[in-house]
């Protein structure tokens, strides 16, 4: 989303590390309708609204469910609308902000506090002091939540 070429492989391995995980954790994956681009910025137009109605989680949950495992096109009004309505918003006030560039600054603030912990990327975590960079390191965050549930 930041510009950057996506090789090939790279793009494989990373659809492939998501079934597994997928699988792993019992979600559902595989009917895609990749986001990348112009669907999420699409989507993200409307996510200041979601908040704001008190659906901002109910929102991504059926964005990503749509694209990664219904095969949903976010980048078309159609598909869009069936995210929208799904979350329980209103489609005709979705409708109106999508383009807009209001979500630019939060994801840009976003952004800039991910590289300053070091961290590049999706997947990154961060509890407390403790920060990580991918599925393969949720140990160290059970690790850091547990100390911070059990202080010394």
């Amino acid at each position: 989303m930041r510009g950057l070429p996506v090789p090939q492989a790279k793009s494989r391995y990373f659809t492939l590390d998501s079934a597994r995980e997928a699988r792993r954790a019992g979600v559902p994956f595989g009917k895609i309708a990749d986001p990348v681009g112009r669907p999420v910025e699409r989507g993200y137009s409307i996510f200041p609204y979601a908040i704001a109605e008190g659906r901002g989680f109910d929102y991504a949950l059926a964005f990503m469910r749509a694209v990664w495992s219904q095969g949903v096109d976010a980048g078309s009004d159609a598909g869009l609308r069936k995210i929208v309505e799904t979350a329980g918003l209103d489609w005709r006030r979705a409708r109106s902000l999508i383009g807009n560039e209001d979500w630019r600054p939060v994801a840009e603030a976003n952004r800039q506090e991910m590289m300053a912990l070091g961290l590049w990327g999706v997947p990154s975590f961060r509890v407390g002091e403790t920060s990580a960079w991918g599925q393969d390191r949720l140990w160290v965050m059970e690790d850091a939540l547990v100390s911070a549930s059990n202080p010394s």
